[in-house]
């Protein structure tokens, strides 16, 4: 362009660089430019920088505020505003934005404006002040709201809370001296304030058709001050019957917020315990009954039967949650009074004496009194009419509780059938490399054979980790104390092979365990796939990145409180932990130019984690993807801030579907898998372990307390992964249920799981359920992917392996007989429905209330058509290399183990084995080459090497070809490569390759490349890189508490 027209310019020069929240500060810039039409000036400008390159760009330094010009066109019309946003991760992830500006079409003239009801409302008098003096402001704006615009959105568009202010005005100038007025003297015409108080009375008087009649009146007839009165009483909260049609919503001020003061108090260590008042005894259920509305001999009609039931739960919410139950609203959320899974499993015992049977979901189901009680007295008449008889007489509850209704578990009686299909945009994902490690499994070999042989993984907490005696409180008595001193570890989580990467020992003694671990397993994901960098790259891409995404869940970022230890000892140390950089470490690493983002979604971040990579996919925004999760248990503030919670299990068991549950085990784990489109992956011969049919994710929105799952959402995002999958629930024979072993947390799982395979069939008994927490524990962030990890294996072996019952009776609040399930409690072949490939549903469900599933299926490997002439027999030439020496000797050993566990491989085999070593691995410094006919062949030459790694002369002399060579390589030419090979001289391939020689190795299998297959991946060195303590001696235990020397599980 002739002149720069686009200015630069940047919001930190006013407000400095926010990290993770600068992105949104630079929209929300432009946003307000946009809306004022003004650019406004970079601060701080005075000399360009040297090395700013402005001249014939379209670019120029924006130094000064000025307006903002509408674009010319060239024939000079007018057009819109636009600009972009860019924000650059530190990690290497970059975002750019592109907006515009919105022109609103003119509002037509209202002509006589008529009279309108603007209402505020907030928790306390102080904030609804603020309220009204920030309303104020807004009307001096310089184009101030519409009046009928503000009322609309002030009625629709703010929660209805208890302190309350209602206007009737003709125009904003009315309002504002209104307002003025109000907020001088406390009162003014037409302004009606107050607080709304508790009271059964105003449902009595407006509850039910004749009520919203009477409403509609008064809203038709306009009567606003009457409607105003109503609403500061709290008589109606809903004025939505003001606006029958749609107007338009305007920008207002917000809800204040009380600016209280949390913040942690600084104290001594002995301090900062928490102190509970031991729980008092629950009042026995006779309490409730005694208190029971009176009633005659007779059965109560309906209207008396769901007051009777209303009254009956009021007094038992109200003993067990100790509070006033003439404060009680029916309509509350039981969440408004403090209700959680303890105190409902404590009402759920009272109930049960009445009532009979109930189910365990039920207060998770129904979330208030009203919704309960219509429920009760609907499906348990006669344990209502029970208790008005006993109110009337005063007799104790000593007649057996009534048979449970036929609807027990709380399903659609008649559920509508859904048809399955796919959606559109669905995509199969297979799942063609996989890599992880988990307690007591330093493979997934090992893991496998754990699961099947139902060996419980669970141990005492290692003493190398910490000591967990001087916390141990059997009684729970003390504060800040632990009870639960189990868990699932993995071994050596202080060591890591940071030459491998490339990365300093200082560095890497700061890094979070968790971005190393991950590190060693994404790679080790891409070999066990069969690729390398190389192999990844876009050759026509400038930096040859791959177009690769890297989702990874954490939650949990324990290692920083070791640094944080160390400076308040004084120690000043550079430790660099922060999460993002786990999965742009790996993006980073493999030059990788996908998506690349840590996420953390609580117990379903690894589930989660597979589920936006597979929609990464699906949208085109990668090619490949890793995805997967990490989880390390390595500071006591975990276990400290479990069992405060009660979260922890007090016997060191995961009880997945058994009877006891009252906890999870924490447990550690790392796990990754590649994904890719599976129409590619079959293109270019990949290996195929899965494929991933449909998946879902959703959140449990309000629920009875933040931590408190949701059986509907459940059932939604079960539902939505099956849709998604084009497959009906009745073809699915196993599911991986997230299976935390709680006595509530259980039965709402199998509560949703049920309730969305009866949308496709009334078929009892016919899926396995199982849950892998029962064997190593609640992996936590790193859950899902265990689980994921669990059903690719059986898939593979073509078996289900146990869920272990721990004491061996399943929980009773589930009655399995009347769902689709049954659990997986032996090991058993795995078969499918004829005809069709074995299929799996896998849950995920967050503390935070993010749920997720997936709906995986088994690949059959097609077998390639039969070749008209058999390639001619050829030896293969296998090649090994490693960073040194004796990682290459390891490297020889696990081949050499892998080999022997496979007696029936063949030529075939040979083939993909050559194949897959020669493209599928990077060519190190150390190298070992030779040639093999058949694999009796290869067996040998590597039992040979082991047997004889340090005599290279003998080593020679078997064929074998080793060497350590320096970075610089030699291109072999594909000319060359075939010449030698047409020649037979297939030694004299190795040996060059292992003297620095580069070979194209796919050049060998032009016509008829071999599919790649999964083989022992890179064994890494492990070198402890640590955060040392610099404490003197071990902290003394809280007085009082309890001391138990280590011992096995009981």
């Amino acid at each position: 362009p002739a002149r720069p027209h686009c200015a630069l310019g940047s919001v930190k020069t006013n407000i400095g660089h926010l990290e993770t929240a600068a992105g949104i500060a630079g929209i929300l810039k432009v946003v307000l430019s946009l809306r004022h039409r003004t650019l406004p000036a970079s601060l701080h400008f005075q000399t360009p920088n040297p090395e700013l390159r402005l001249e014939g760009s379209p670019f120029y330094i924006n130094d000064r505020t000025r307006p903002w010009p509408e674009p010319t066109g060239a024939e000079g019309v007018e057009g819109v505003r636009r600009a972009g946003v860019s924000s650059f991760g530190f990690g290497g992830t970059n975002a750019h934005v592109v907006l515009e500006e919105y022109r609103a079409e003119p509002q037509p003239d209202a002509g006589t404006a008529l009279p309108q009801l603007v209402v505020l409302s907030a928790r306390e008098s102080a904030t609804l002040r603020t309220s009204a003096e920030r309303l104020r402001a807004a009307l001096r704006r310089t184009e101030p709201p519409l009046l009928e615009d503000l009322a609309y959105t002030l009625t629709v568009g703010r929660e209805v809370l208890e302190e309350r202010l209602a206007l009737v005005v003709r125009d904003n100038d009315e309002l504002a001296a209104r307002l003025d007025a109000w907020l001088e003297r406390g009162s003014a015409e037409h302004v009606h304030a107050g607080r709304v108080e508790a009271s059964r009375s105003h449902e009595a008087l407006l509850g039910g058709a004749a009520g919203a009649a009477f409403l509609e009146a008064l809203a038709a007839g306009g009567e606003l001050d009457r409607l105003a009165r109503l609403w500061v009483s709290g008589a109606t909260s809903d004025l939505s019957l003001l606006y029958p049609h749609r107007h338009r919503r305007v920008s207002l001020p917000g809800t204040p917020f009380a600016r209280t003061r949390h913040w942690l108090l600084p104290a001594s260590a002995e301090q900062l315990f928490v102190k509970h008042a031991a729980a008092q005894p629950a009042p026995a259920v006779e309490a409730v009954v005694r208190q029971a509305p009176p009633g005659g001999d007779g059965p109560l009609e309906a209207a008396a039967l769901r007051s009777a039931t209303l009254h009956a739960l009021t007094q038992a919410l109200a003993t067990t949650a100790r509070l006033d139950a003439a404060a009680i609203q029916p309509t509350a959320d039981f969440e408004s009074y403090g209700m959680n899974s303890i105190l409902i499993a404590e009402l759920h015992q009272k109930l049960e004496v009445a009532f009979g049977k109930l189910p365990i979901t039920l207060f998770f189901k129904y979330k208030s009194l009203a919704q309960l009680a219509s429920y009760l007295s609907e499906e348990h008449p006669g344990g209502i009419q029970r208790l008005a008889l006993q109110g009337a007489t005063g007799s104790a509850a000593t007649q057996a509780p009534e048979p449970a209704p036929r609807h027990e578990a709380l399903h659609d009686a008649a559920p509508s059938r859904e048809v399955p299909g796919p959606m559109p945009g669905t995509m199969d994902i297979a799942v063609i490399g996989m890599s992880g490690r988990y307690p007591q499994a330093e493979n997934l070999e090992r893991f496998w054979h754990n699961l099947e042989t139902g060996r419980d993984c669970i141990e005492e907490i290692p003493t190398e980790r910490w000591d967990y005696r001087p916390l141990f409180d059997a009684t729970r008595r003390q504060p800040g104390s632990i009870y639960a001193r189990w868990g699932g570890f993995l071994d050596r989580v202080d060591r890591f092979d940071a030459a491998f990467f490339q990365i300093s020992p200082q560095v890497a003694r700061y890094m979070d365990p968790q971005e190393r671990l991950f590190l060693e397993t994404a790679w080790a994901c891409l070999e066990d796939a069969g690729y390398t960098r190389a192999g990844l790259a876009k050759t026509d891409e400038g930096d040859q990145r791959a177009p690769v995404g890297v989702f990874v869940g954490v939650t949990y970022n324990e290692y920083a409180l070791f640094g944080a230890q160390e400076w308040a000892r004084g120690h000043r140390i550079p430790f660099n932990t922060q999460t993002f950089s786990i999965a742009n470490r790996v993006s980073y690493t493999l030059n990788l130019s996908g998506p690349s983002l840590t996420l953390d979604t609580a117990c379903s971040s690894s589930l989660n984690a597979v589920h936006l990579a597979c929609e990464s996919l699906r949208s085109g925004a990668c090619e490949l993807a890793i995805a997967g999760g990490v989880n390390l248990s390595l500071h006591p503030s975990k276990y400290v801030m479990l069992c405060a919670n009660r979260f922890a299990s007090s016997d060191g068991r995961c009880r997945s579907f058994a009877e006891g549950g009252d906890g999870y085990v924490p447990g550690e784990g790392v796990g990754a898998v590649l994904l890719k489109p599976l129409a590619l992956a079959l293109r270019d011969g990949d290996v195929i372990h899965a494929v991933i049919k449909g998946s879902a994710h959703n959140h449990d929105g309000k629920t009875h307390g933040y931590t408190v799952p949701n059986p509907v959402a459940q059932t939604e995002v079960i539902l939505t992964a099956l849709r998604r999958a084009g497959v009906e629930a009745r073809s699915l024979s196993y599911v991986e249920a997230h299976g935390t072993g709680t006595s509530l947390g259980d039965p709402i799982e199998v509560t949703g799981l049920t309730d969305a395979f009866r949308r496709h069939t009334e078929d009892r008994g016919f899926c396995a359920i199982g849950s892998v927490k029962a064997s190593i524990g609640h992996l936590e962030s790193a859950a899902g992917i265990a689980q994921l990890h669990k059903v690719l294996l059986q898939m593979r072996h073509r078996r289900l392996a146990p869920t272990l019952i721990h004491g061996g009776r399943l929980n009773p609040h589930i009655d399995f007989a009347s769902t689709p399930f049954h659990v997986q409690r032996e090991p058993t072949p795995w078969r499918s429905r004829p005809g069709e490939p074995l299929r799996a549903g896998i849950s995920s469900f967050g503390a935070g209330g993010v749920n997720v599933h997936l709906v995986v299926e088994s690949w059959e490997q097609e077998q390639p058509p039969a070749r008209r002439v058999p390639p001619p027999a050829r030896p293969a030439v296998l090649v090994l290399s490693a960073r040194t020496p004796e990682r290459l000797r390891v490297q020889a050993r696990r081949l050499l183990d892998f080999l022997d566990a496979r007696p029936d491989w063949g030529a075939e085999q040979l083939e993909s084995l050559g194949f897959t070593l020669q493209q599928g691995r990077e060519a190190m410094s150390a190298r070992l080459a030779f040639v093999a006919a058949d694999l009796a062949t290869c067996r040998d030459r590597l039992r040979t090497f082991v047997a004889h790694e340090g005599a290279p002369g003998a080593l020679l002399a078997q064929g074998l070809f080793t060497a350590t060579v320096a970075e610089t390589r030699t291109a072999g030419s594909e000319s060359a490569l075939l010449a030698l090979a047409a020649r037979g001289e297939h030694a004299a391939i190795a040996r060059a390759w292992v003297e620095g020689t580069s070979w194209p190795w796919r050049a060998l299998y032009r016509e008829h490349p071999p599919r790649r297959v999964s083989l022992p991946t890179y064994p890494f060195a492990g070198e402890r890189y640590w955060i040392e303590s610099t404490e003197p001696s071990p902290p003394e235990p809280p007085p009082g508490s309890s001391v138990l020397p280590a011992s096995p599980i009981p």
